[in-house]
């Protein structure tokens, strides 16, 4: 093998192990500045539930997520401090209540997922 390519195949390996490490540190990161949330549907029958408290930033944010199932991750939102919810008996938040509460959300944790329930 060429001392080139040799090279190349060395700066290759360096950059990959460099990626590694870099997103690594940014998934551990997100664990540090808030959670995302899973909901557990306890009595199974909560179809959706909105959710309303502090984000990452420390900006207030609502959302409304389906829950088809009894463990439902509500992705894509980062949730720290004190969060309220509702529970509903449809979808897209509609129908009867099924219940409310409160948590709090830590701000850092050893996982990036924090459990509320209904």
């Amino acid at each position: 093998m060429s001392a080139v390519k040799r090279l190349a195949m060395t700066a290759g390996a360096a950059a990959l192990a460099f990626g590694g490490v870099v997103g690594a540190n940014g998934q551990a990161y997100a664990g540090g500045n808030g959670q995302q949330v899973q909901f557990l549907d306890v009595n199974a029958n909560v179809y959706s539930v909105y959710i309303s408290g502090t984000n990452q930033n420390g900006q207030r944010a609502t959302a409304c997520f389906n829950t088809p199932q009894y463990d439902t991750v509500l992705w894509n939102y980062w949730w720290k401090g004190s969060v309220s919810y509702i529970g509903f008996a449809g979808s897209n938040c509609t129908g009867a209540s099924r219940g409310s509460s409160s948590d709090w959300v830590p701000t850092s944790m050893s996982g990036d997922i924090y459990n509320i329930t209904l």
